[in-house]
């Protein structure tokens, strides 16, 4: 059973973590180390489902029918 000792053999870092967080003053949603790239994903998957959505509205409010 050697090869699972990394998963419970791992140094605790929560009071590191702890006080990387607590101290700083970025919204909470961008503290994590490699928070702005799943924002950014996210911003840019929202959005583009919201102009599929608004682009899709339009054509059946103006009854423009997908051939």
């Amino acid at each position: 059973m050697s090869f699972l000792t990394p998963l419970y053999e791992r140094p605790n870092n929560i009071l590191e973590k702890q006080r990387y967080y607590q101290n700083n003053h970025a919204a909470l949603y961008m503290r994590g180390p490699r928070q702005k790239l799943y924002f950014g994903a996210f911003c840019a998957l929202f959005a583009g489902g919201m102009i599929g959505t608004v682009y899709a509205i339009g054509n059946l409010v103006a009854d423009n029918k997908a051939e």
